[in-house]
């Protein structure tokens, strides 16, 4: 599993749909076409938000996301 804080990751300051910005990343990076079985979860508070792909059982990847102000900002990334 690689994971790391984003850096300039394009559309993460201003999230307003988690789900629909998972699937972006999703599809921008390649993840859809390597694990296409795998499905969305995303699971939401007040104060964070998470977005996983799970494929089996397994976790694939899981995206991170903090509110910030009306929107959510996404803190944390982590993939096969």
């Amino acid at each position: 599993m690689n994971s790391g804080v984003p850096d300039g990751v394009a559309g993460s300051d201003g999230v307003a749909d988690v789900r629909e910005h998972a699937t972006r990343w999703a599809d921008a990076a390649g993840f859809a076409d390597r694990f296409p079985a795998a499905r969305l979860v995303v699971v939401q508070s007040p104060g964070e938000a998470a977005a996983r792909f799970v494929e089996r059982d397994v976790l694939r990847a899981k995206l991170t996301y903090s509110r910030s102000s009306d929107a959510r900002v996404l803190d944390a990334l982590e993939y096969c």
